[in-house]
């Protein structure tokens, strides 16, 4: 939970944005956003609905699909360097306030205090400003690091291996985030054919990305997520078949966010007049 004062502070800067994007948007030529459901949030600002679809149009983001690739020599080098054995979970990025990954540890201490704990194992690579506090939750919780890792942010030439080896990607959004943010570690996942594990909204934009495509799991970041987690993870480690056709429709998914969506944004940013049709 967010402390008292900062939801205040949230709570001003939301007036003052909305306030502002009342005096703006409708004055745009055009408005551009990465998903359907975050074009519905802007509706309200436009007098009329064909307004509104005049301008403002969806682009999704897109991966480095020339650099960020399935890896799977490099992802087995990745493996055994870290002694990884059985299902990986990887959460690789900013580990920042509104990421939702405490669940994620909690639930390494329920497998961990199985009788016969299973071979899964969870990788945090990055660094920010949650990064010291969940260092202390893993310590408070005891978790070894045969259960948990904290890895510093590695080297790009060095992404597509470390998702590929990954069974399950981690995207972790908070509510007030996940409305507006879709965060880029989805789309070089699926470009790797690495599953999501979304931890966010079930009406945010990323989970209806992973309902979509069914290239993932979506938990939603309550109180009961630790033991969700939990099973799915003790699921997934005992059904492979479903875990790799997850892994195929990821790397299907991929094939809708290439940098084809950049040149579609270029394209309709220098072109003149009206937008055609808000789902193009």
């Amino acid at each position: 939970p967010r402390h008292p004062l900062q939801r205040l502070a949230l709570g001003w800067v939301k007036r003052l944005w909305h306030g502002a994007n009342r005096r703006v948007f409708p004055k745009a030529e055009r408005i551009f956003t990465l998903s359907a459901s975050m074009a519905d949030q802007l509706r309200p600002y436009f007098d009329s609905e064909v307004l509104w679809r005049e301008r403002v149009l969806v682009i999704p983001p897109w991966a480095d699909t020339a650099n960020i690739c399935p890896q799977p020599a490099a992802a087995q080098i990745f493996r055994r360097k870290f002694g990884v054995r059985g299902l990986l979970l990887s959460y690789s990025g900013n580990l920042g306030i509104t990421h939702p990954i405490e669940p994620l540890l909690e639930a390494c201490a329920l497998l961990e205090a199985l009788p016969a704990p299973p071979q899964v194992q969870m990788f945090l690579i990055g660094d920010g400003a949650k990064r010291a506090s969940l260092q202390k939750q893993a310590h408070s919780l005891r978790l070894p690091p045969s259960r948990l890792r904290f890895l510093d942010r590695l080297p790009y030439s060095e992404l597509s291996a470390s998702l590929s080896a990954a069974d399950l990607a981690v995207v972790a959004l908070d509510g007030p985030s996940a409305a507006s943010s879709l965060p880029s570690k989805t789309f070089n996942a699926l470009a790797c054919g690495t599953p999501l594990l979304a931890i966010a909204p079930t009406d945010s934009a990323l989970a209806q990305l992973v309902h979509q495509h069914n290239c993932g799991v979506v938990i939603e970041p309550k109180p009961s997520a630790s033991q969700q987690l939990a099973d799915l993870v003790m699921h997934l480690a005992a059904n492979p078949a479903e875990l790799q056709q997850l892994a195929t429709n990821a790397l299907a998914a991929s094939h809708h966010y290439t940098p084809k969506n950049a040149d579609r944004l270029v394209e309709a940013w220098l072109s003149p007049g009206p937008i055609r049709s808000l789902s193009q």
